[in-house]
């Protein structure tokens, strides 16, 4: 288990030292008003959802910027791919900016949003928004394989999550 996963997984989210992590990873990637904030002006929120990841959304009651803390569960060639990927789309802004990576995590721009569900993304002008965004997205030459690899990917995945159960129990 990576450090910063585990100090996550030991402390409760207001400890000092989850609160000191977080101030220091402020510092280290966004800097500015990070470099000023104590303990007691910081608010760390476990954000639900997502499959592969922890979310956490950290915020200070000073002017220091939010971002979102997103901690790697599954390990090996999907860590590397997804900060690669995340990365090129940040730069191209097709997502959030990205703050910083480190071993186990990254940090990027925290943005507010709601997951759509199937009946959300069938509304004309939600649909639309989606639709007009897809020819960007595919004209991207990313530095990834070409081959198709879906069920390779597939057994992968599953690989991965039955050693997560298995660890989890």
């Amino acid at each position: 288990m990576k450090p910063i996963k585990k100090l996550f997984s030991e402390n409760e989210l207001d400890s000092d030292v989850v609160l000191e992590k977080v101030i220091q990873l402020g510092v280290d990637f966004i800097g500015g008003e990070w470099k000023n904030v104590d303990k007691n002006q910081v608010k760390v929120k476990k954000i639900l959802g997502g499959q592969s990841n922890h979310m956490f959304h950290v915020t200070s009651s000073t002017d220091a910027k939010e971002y979102l803390l997103r901690l790697h569960r599954l390990g090996g060639n999907h860590v590397f791919t997804d900060t690669v990927n995340f990365a090129i789309f940040s730069e191209r802004e097709l997502g959030p900016k990205l703050y910083g990576f480190f071993d186990g995590g990254r940090m990027e721009e925290y943005l507010p949003s709601v997951t759509l569900d199937s009946d959300r993304i069938l509304e004309q002008e939600i649909s639309r928004k989606v639709g007009a965004t897809f020819p960007r997205y595919h004209a991207i030459d990313m530095p990834i394989s070409k081959s198709r690899r879906c069920f390779q990917v597939m057994r992968e995945s599953l690989k991965d999550y039955q050693y997560l159960l298995q660890k989890s129990r």
